[in-house]
């Protein structure tokens, strides 16, 4: 396998000159300085320009700190024709999108493809404000995407629990998903589809059209792929999982924010991943991946408080061919500093060996001999079968 993660870039915006000076300006004058993104919502997308439409919103010389000479006609503030500072800041922000590296592929967003370099989102969609969104994410892997059937049933399953209307759902979702995926040209693939509830631009929200993205980039490993032969580090943060109470994690969402602080964690302490408990102080799972612990011959993952993953439940048909004992239960830190090998599922790269935690070593520190057959199994099955969808046949 020769295949490396796609890098992604930040977005370097530099302040304009004056922006400080003139910042009330811009706050009193947004009508003058985003016509477009403020008078029609469904406009606003990200990359937007900013531009002065007429004179008769021209801010008076009071409202400028920089102020010379009032009433001088012109662009600028001052007796100088200069630009407004929404303009500089304006043209800052250009520069730096104009910069942004994204990676190659395709996306469908509501009924269009574009190039994933040229796919926008309205600033007022509910998924950007609010997080009000559901997703899954599907691997094509040789050119086959695996498990499209399941992976579609619960992306349909968390849109219906999240109240999210669907555009389109069953044969002509799995449609879209194999002609985006197509087009992007990657038989070795990361897929994502993704659903919003839309524009939210009124108070109270009104109903609006749901946004439904599909898009298709090279294929993402968790950690990187060299992490399948030499193992992941993690550590139990401080941070806990959602509780169930407010968010059952088997809606697959993007409100995720308390798993960004868990990986804030997992920077400083220079891992690569973490695993998360619950309130109680039971295992759930990682960030975007289930939690196997393996002891005596026996697999254990936690019961409650997770996402009901594909690539778990490929674990468990794994399991049941090999004759591994399989059980779900309430598991503690110590389960998994005491375990004989233990591993992530997920998507993102499938059996990814868990070799160290809170710096205990797991095992004998390496990827085990079991986790390395329920892995070599898993993309096996990516190859030929039942569960794997041709591209481009």
């Amino acid at each position: 396998m020769s295949l490396s993660r796609p890098a992604s870039a930040s977005v370097p915006i530099r302040p304009a000159a004056g922006m400080r000076r003139c910042a009330s300006v811009l706050w009193r004058s947004l009508a003058t300085c985003a016509p477009g993104s403020f008078s029609n919502p469904t406009t606003g997308t990200f990359g937007a320009t900013l531009t002065r439409t007429s004179t008769s919103h021209r801010p008076s010389p009071s409202m400028c700190a920089g102020s010379r000479t009032p009433g001088t006609r012109g662009l600028g503030c001052s007796g100088r024709r200069r630009a407004m500072p929404c303009m500089a800041a304006s043209a800052a922000v250009r520069r730096g999108v104009s910069s942004v590296s994204v990676p190659a592929g395709v996306a469908w967003i509501n009924g269009e493809f574009v190039s994933t370099a040229e796919a926008r989102v309205s600033i007022f969609d509910s998924g950007f404000m609010g997080g009000v969104s559901v997703f899954d994410t599907l691997a094509c892997w040789k050119g086959g995407i695996f498990k499209l059937r399941q992976h579609l049933e619960r992306f349909e399953r968390s849109a219906h629990a999240a109240a999210i209307p669907l555009p389109l759902r069953g044969a002509a979702l799995a449609d879209v998903v194999v002609e985006t995926t197509r087009r992007a040209g990657h038989r070795d693939a990361y897929v994502q589809v993704i659903v919003t509830r839309g524009l939210r631009y009124t108070t109270p929200p009104g109903p609006q059209p749901s946004t439904l993205i599909v898009f298709s980039i090279p294929y993402i490993w968790i950690g990187g792929e060299a992490k399948v032969d030499s193992g992941l580090s993690a550590i139990v943060p401080s941070i806990r999982n959602t509780p169930v109470s407010t968010l059952d994690p088997k809606i697959k969402n993007f409100n995720r924010f308390h798993q960004h602080l868990a990986g804030l964690e997992a920077t400083s302490a220079g891992v690569d991943d973490v695993v998360l408990l619950d309130q109680h102080g039971y295992l759930t799972e990682s960030r975007g991946a289930n939690v196997f612990l393996i002891q005596a011959g026996s697999l254990y993952t936690p019961a409650l408080g997770v996402l009901q993953g594909i690539t778990r439940q490929t674990v468990f048909e794994i399991a049941e061919e090999f004759g591994l004992p399989l059980h779900e239960r309430d598991l503690t830190p110590y389960d998994l500093y005491t375990a004989d090998e233990a591993f992530l599922s997920s998507t993102a790269g499938g059996i990814l060996p868990l070799v160290l935690v809170d710096g205990r070593r797991i095992g004998d520190g390496v990827p085990g001999p079991l986790t390395r057959r329920i892995h070599d199994r898993y993309w096996e099955r990516h190859l030929s079968g039942p569960d794997v969808t041709p591209v481009f046949a």
